[in-house]
Order: C-alpha cells, then structure tokens, then sequence
C-alpha cells in the first residue's frame, strides 16, 4: 500500500511540475515579445533623439543669424538717429548747397544699407 500512496504522490508532482513548466514556459514567451517591442521602441527614441539633435542645431544657425540682423539693425537705427539730427539743423539754419550734398550722400548710403 505505501508504494501506492508514493506512486500517486509522485504523479501529482509531476502534474504540478507540468503546470508550472507551463506557467515558465509561458512567461519566458511574453519576456522575450516584451524584449522584442522594448527593441522597437528604442530604436524608435534614438531615431527621435537623433532628429531633435538635428532641429537643435538648425535653431542655433537660426538664432546666430537673427543676432546678426538684430546687430545690423542697431546700426542703422543710430545712423537714423545721426540723420533726423542733421536734418532737424538743416530746418532750424541755413546750409550751403555742398553740405546739402554731403547730407544727401549719406542718407542715400544710409538707405542703400539698409535695403540689403
């Protein structure tokens, strides 16, 4: 009788062994589909990563060339500045006709500048 007893006993472990085998087996499956689709998306983000890097750089192009305007902006702004003056005294006196060119010449320079 206690053979009978050990027999089924050993078959129930080797039931509950399947089942958890199983349960492994099962396991290791959905790991390695998640290990999959983790791959996926990494080599997603560092496809991101890399385009960002890209906008990054073509912001800071874009950002060194408007600093450059705004420089350029400046100057003409205090060389209008020096021109109202000149013409406020061209209002308030008299000026010979060479100054009158001279005046000329520079607004035309100042202008032509400022086109560009």
């Amino acid at each position: 009788m206690t053979k009978k007893i050990i027999k089924k006993e050993s078959t129930q472990n080797h039931h509950s062994r399947d089942e958890y085998t199983v349960v492994l087996e099962d396991i290791r499956s959905q790991f390695k589909v998640f290990g999959e689709v983790l791959g996926d998306v990494k080599e997603i983000v560092t496809e991101h990563t890399a385009r960002l890097e890209n906008v990054e750089n073509r912001l800071g192009g874009v950002e060194n060339q408007l600093g450059g305007v705004e420089n350029r902006l400046e100057n003409v702004e205090n060389d209008m500045g020096t021109v109202k003056k000149e013409l406020s005294i061209i209002r308030h006196n008299q000026i010979t006709r060479d100054e009158f060119k001279l005046l000329k010449t520079r607004v035309d320079r100042l202008e032509h500048i400022t086109k560009k």
